[in-house]
């Protein structure tokens, strides 16, 4: 898949039925294979940018371009199956390890060889590969007492492999991570570079440490980037990174 690019210009947001704007005024541009770390506290509008992006909400102010064409402008469906995101909230399911990362039942060979893709890039393959029922393994031991249980980052992978397998010109990461201890978060990022090698890559992170895999940090404050830059060029300058990163 091509990496898109994509551009906020002056786009203000409010969610439904609440009066303060989320975003206000924002714009940004991240051109096509850019890997981005949005970073800010709670209620900065990190995920409202993501959900956005994911064309979830219509009724902003201003105008989103993918690929220099309005948002508003492109047909949705086909939009949403370019691109790939993962939410904190995401879950592997009670299926087998195959159906977990096509989430359909049947497979072609085709289907089943971009999910060992997949396996491979975030480091789950070998493990899947050494099981007796190998990709057709239950995850968990809800359906099958012989399941395969999972820890805490292998999960998190797995649950990536699935948006990887989508594949798609755009990745959102929406703190993926978010429930996992530095150490297992670690593991997730170590395959980052790998699997966001092709796609213009969002990253959000409540952890900082884990923003240096990016090309650019983008600081939100109150709506607005205030500041953007690399993780050395943003620390040096001494400003609210450098201060939320000590």
């Amino acid at each position: 898949a091509e990496a898109h690019g994509f551009e906020f210009e002056h786009v203000s947001f409010r969610y439904p039925g609440s009066q303060q704007y989320v975003l206000k005024d924002f714009s940004c541009k991240a051109e096509p294979g850019r890997h981005v770390a949005l970073v800010g506290r709670n209620g900065a509008g990190k995920s409202t940018i993501v959900k956005l992006l994911c064309g979830l909400y219509t009724d902003y102010e201003g105008t989103i371009r993918i690929d220099g064409v309005d948002l508003r402008t492109l047909d949705l469906r086909k939009y949403q199956d370019r691109i790939a995101a993962v939410f904190q909230e995401s879950r592997v399911i009670p299926a087998t390890v195959l159906e977990n990362i096509t989430l359909q039942e049947e497979n072609t060979p085709e289907e089943e060889g971009r999910a060992k893709e997949a396996l491979r890039l975030m480091g789950l393959y070998g493990k899947v590969e050494s099981l007796p029922k190998k990709l057709e393994t239950p995850v968990g031991k809800a359906i099958d007492p012989e399941g395969l249980e999972l820890a805490g980052g292998e999960r998190q992978n797995l649950v990536i492999c699935r948006a990887l397998y989508r594949g798609g010109g755009i990745l959102l990461l929406d703190e993926p991570t978010a429930a996992l201890d530095a150490l297992a978060e670690h593991e997730v990022y170590t395959h980052f570079h790998e699997i966001s090698r092709k796609a213009t890559t969002v990253f959000i992170s409540h952890r900082l440490n884990s923003t240096r895999f990016c090309d650019e940090i983008w600081l939100l404050d109150q709506g607005r980037i205030a500041e953007r830059g690399s993780h050395e060029e943003l620390y040096r300058k001494g400003g609210i990174y450098s201060r939320m990163f000590r």
